[in-house]
């Protein structure tokens, strides 16, 4: 027994922890991340307004809103704000296309897409009859994905749906088919030409169809038709002193061929569902609307070379490996170099890791899920800031859910890219 005059002189520390500290519960974890994190990387990054929902062991355990809907109005977000979550829409199209190859055992993932669209054919002739569905679904076709053949100033879409094929078959090559990992946002629109031929309605109606409904996301849309008193977050852009500035409201892939890349609007209620939903998809298929999940998911194209870094981007989804750094594919790793980015997970045990991120005009948004736990982390944002702050914030959110031991400080990284 130690003596107490050593313990009251600090020549001694006691060997387990003290009796009277109580230790935090993980909705005091997440609660002290919104004061601590979340709401100074908005500040700092020109966030107007944020909404986030955490899901453990397959239940909701945590929401949080704060900000405001519209810069210079009085509205809070909370948990049923609509906002564009910009790419995290790709993971719906891939499970709808994949749930439509079911009905074509003579098609696979593999099938090259010009026997699908003849109306698609590469500039280069090296990769007609090379390019498949999967290799756009992945981004591993080799072709660079050029925004400015179709898009100008605030994303606005210069281009018809009719014009998609002949505009995506100029696109340049950057890579052998299947050889880099290169993100191109025209493979999205194609799969969202296939849907519509294969099911013979819009991509809109049969992705309510075959997924949004049978999930119950009522509230999830690509044809979003809000009104002035609608629960809406409204669109801004941060300014260099980190002011959001309004940016005029408009549908920016409405009823383009972009539509299927990035055009769904959610809210956090209906992403948690989604999560929900496909982290028991995975290890329990059925015959529902994610029966495909396993697909989906899968290592289809490593991020890096070479591969042995563990990230791999699957079907609208990127796979990881904790301890890692992760946010690959949003806008942070442009901001910093990859040696610099935080690793998320430090001290922890291996759990692996499922994530997406978002960005349309005037959105950012993150997605993280993690299949051992039931566990999933959304964010979603109505700024495009000075940093990806839905990344940051959605880190700082996954690092206090698992009391990871060494945690980075995400509010100095977001004030390191001001």
């Amino acid at each position: 027994m130690l003596p107490l005059f050593g313990l009251l002189c600090g020549k001694w520390s006691w060997p387990w922890p003290w009796p009277w500290k109580r230790r935090e519960s993980v909705a005091e974890r997440l609660h002290q991340t919104s004061i601590r994190s979340a709401r100074p990387i908005c500040d700092i990054s020109g966030v107007a307004g944020m909404s986030v929902g955490v899901l453990h062991h397959g239940e909701v355990i945590f929401q949080d809103n704060f900000g405001l809907r519209a810069a210079g109005g009085n509205l809070a977000p909370v948990s049923t704000t609509m906002y564009g979550i910009g790419s995290l829409t790709k993971a719906f199209t891939a499970a709808a296309i994949t749930n439509l190859l079911d009905h074509y055992p003579n098609i696979t993932l593999d099938t090259p897409v010009d026997q699908i669209l003849p109306d698609f054919m590469p500039l280069d002739e090296r990769l007609r009859g090379q390019v498949s569905l999967g290799d756009f679904l992945s981004h591993r076709s080799g072709l660079l994905g050029d925004l400015s053949l179709a898009l100008q100033g605030p994303f606005e879409c210069l281009l018809p749906k009719e014009q998609l094929l002949p505009t995506a078959s100029r696109l340049k090559t950057i890579a052998a088919n299947r050889r880099l990992w290169s993100y191109n946002n025209w493979g999205y629109g194609i799969a969202g030409a296939v849907i519509e031929k294969w099911s013979g309605k819009s991509f809109a109606g049969y992705l309510k169809e075959s997924i949004l409904d049978p999930l119950g996301l009522q509230h999830t849309t690509s044809q979003p038709d809000f009104q002035p008193r609608d629960n809406f977050a409204n669109t801004h852009i941060a300014l260099c002193d980190a002011t959001p500035l309004p940016v005029n409201g408009v549908y920016f892939f409405k009823d383009t061929f972009f539509e299927a890349a990035g055009g769904l609007y959610s809210n956090v209620d209906d992403m948690l569902k989604w999560a929900k939903a496909v982290l028991l998809a995975e290890t329990s298929p059925s015959n529902g609307p994610l029966r495909n999940v396993p697909v989906i998911i899968s290592n289809q194209v490593p991020l890096h070379e070479p591969s042995h870094d563990s990230h791999f981007y699957g079907l609208g989804w990127i796979r990881t490996q904790l301890p890692s750094v992760v946010g690959l594919q949003g806008d942070n790793p442009e901001l910093l170099p990859l040696k610099d980015l935080p690793i998320l997970g430090t001290g922890g045990s291996p759990m692996m890791m499922y994530y997406h991120q978002g960005s349309a005009m005037g959105y950012y948004s993150a997605l993280f899920l993690f299949p051992e736990t039931k566990s999933a982390i959304v964010v979603l944002t109505n700024s495009i800031p000075l940093n990806d702050a839905a990344d940051w914030i959605a880190q700082a959110y996954a690092s206090a859910l698992f009391n990871f031991p060494r945690p980075a400080d995400y509010v100095v990284e977001a004030r390191s890219q001001h």
